[in-house]
């Protein structure tokens, strides 16, 4: 079976939150800025800036990193264009242990 190439679709931003948890920080630091990511992504207002751009979407991905040694990808890169779409980002990003 042939594989069929994604359509890519264009953006107006394509975002990486790149977030430290490296020793400096604490196992309750780590979740806290896990949960402001969470917040944000769903912010009314962060929903309507996205939607008022262009094309009206960005694409986002999550991605936790320590030094040259630990670089994981949490969530994967998603197309966010309305609060549901937000929303399943930041349930997907909410439901990580």
């Amino acid at each position: 079976m042939a594989m069929v190439p994604a359509r890519a679709e264009l953006v107006d931003l394509e975002l990486v939150l790149a977030v430290d948890i490296s020793g400096s920080i604490d196992d309750e630091e780590a979740a806290l800025q896990r949960q402001g990511s969470v917040k944000a992504i769903t912010d009314p207002k962060v929903v309507r800036t996205i939607k008022a751009g262009r094309r009206g979407r960005i694409g986002l991905a999550y991605f936790e990193w320590a030094g040259d040694h630990y670089q994981r990808l949490l969530v994967d890169w998603a197309m966010i264009h309305d609060a549901a779409s937000a929303k399943r980002f930041a349930n997907e990003l909410a439901s990580l242990p």
